[in-house]
């Protein structure tokens, strides 16, 4: 494949590979470790919800830092991050029984790390591989992420029953440590950039570009919306495979399931190139809705995991036809803080989402919030859909026509 004949596209798939591999260790990992310390979901959703705020509150900076800095040395020093925050939550999950404000702090040094890589590999991605083969690239990192989905889950359930959740952890810290090595090997040549301004004015460059791209800001602002409904099943999730399923085994097994579906879509992703992505992208996200609505019902396991591979499909198709539109219409010099545009705004409302979703539950119920979180994301993205900007926006092949970026 054309796209695997560059070293620098080898090492950073190599490395994001190795790395997604530890890190879907642990969500099941972190989630069953509050629930056997406390047995409280709003624990749970206090502990998660401090790395997703932490991952807001430091996103748009990471943003900057990624169009001043080049982005391996940005990605680098996340990487140590997050493997000496890790290392420390693995050690004192297996060596005592932490307050949850001391897993929650650890968890936020995550998110914080996290802020800063993401911008910067998303903006690399135009670096690494020819313009004709962004979707290519951006499937098969998709693919990666689905596989290690696939297999992590798996894996994170028989350490939690056998070995416990911080050796999970601690494994994902490991998989952090080899990530950076490998993306210490890169040699590119960095773009030239602008003369720096002050980060305030930088920052404002980026409200201005994010601001001026209708496509763009509608798609980011329907999922702020769906990710504050979307944060329930995260948090009630769990609580109902504790509550009515069999715990960590059948969370892993929809998690697992997930990243088998995902898994199967990056593989089409490769492949697939639409006339109008993000008509393809949205109306592939609905899927999304299926698994807390299946939840909700309490249906057979067997049947909330086949909801939760076409969630995995529907994530990955949508993400991979994303990622090429925003790389293919907007600048490089611009990428990162697009990127930390994107996911400040799309991601700011979950910490609410976590926070809220075990208070407003015990209120109405588990079952009302599922099925809110089902029917308003369906809602919302047929209406993102009816914008004629989002609609209409062409493939990469049309990227240099200006009018589409309005």
């Amino acid at each position: 494949m054309g796209v695997f004949r560059g070293r620098n596209f080898r090492l950073v798939f190599a490395a994001q590979a190795i790395s997604a591999l530890g890190t879907t260790l642990v969500p099941v990992a972190l989630s069953f470790a509050v629930l056997d310390l406390t047995g409280s979901a709003s624990d749970l959703g206090f502990v998660l919800g401090s790395g997703a705020l932490a991952l807001i509150v430091f996103m748009l900076a990471g943003g900057v830092i990624a169009d001043r800095v080049p982005r391996p040395a940005v990605m680098i020093a996340a990487d140590s991050a997050r493997c000496l925050s890790q290392l420390a939550l693995g050690v004192i999950l297996v060596a005592a029984h932490p307050p949850v404000l001391i897993l929650a702090s650890l968890n936020a040094v995550a998110g914080a790390a996290t802020a800063m890589f993401t911008p910067a590999a998303n903006g690399l991605m135009p670096a690494l591989v020819p313009a004709e083969q962004l979707q290519r690239a951006n499937a098969l990192q998709q693919t990666t992420t689905a596989a290690a989905g696939l297999v992590g889950p798996a894996a994170a359930g028989l350490l939690v029953v056998t070995a416990g959740p911080g050796w999970a952890i601690i494994a994902d810290a490991v998989t952090f440590a080899l990530s950076a090595l490998l993306l210490s090997r890169l040699r590119l040549e960095h773009a030239p950039r602008q003369e720096p301004q002050h980060w305030i004015a930088d920052l404002r460059a980026g409200w201005a570009d994010f601001r001026s791209r209708t496509w763009f800001r509608t798609v980011v602002l329907t999922f702020a919306a769906i990710n504050l409904f979307y944060a329930a099943y995260l948090v009630l999730g769990p609580v109902v495979s504790k509550r009515y399923y069999d715990g960590a085994a059948s969370w892993a097994t929809v998690s697992a399931a997930t990243g088998a579906g995902a898994l199967v879509a990056g593989l089409v992703a490769t492949r697939l190139q639409p006339r109008y992505p993000l008509r393809a992208a949205l109306l592939f996200s609905m899927l999304s809705a299926l698994v807390p609505l299946a939840f909700s019902t309490r249906m057979p396991i067997w049947l909330v995991a086949c909801a939760a591979a076409l969630d995995g499909v529907g994530e990955v198709l949508f993400e991979s036809l994303w990622q090429t539109t925003v790389q293919s219409h907007i600048p490089e010099q611009m990428l990162s803080r697009a990127s930390s545009y994107d996911y400040f705004a799309s991601l700011g409302a979950m910490p609410v989402g976590l926070a809220i979703a075990a208070p407003v539950a015990a209120v109405i119920g588990l079952r009302p919030v599922l099925l809110l979180t089902a029917a308003l994301t369906f809602a919302l993205l047929l209406a993102t859909l009816a914008a004629r900007s989002v609609r209409d926006l062409g493939s990469a092949a049309d990227a240099a026509d200006p009018a589409l970026a309005g």
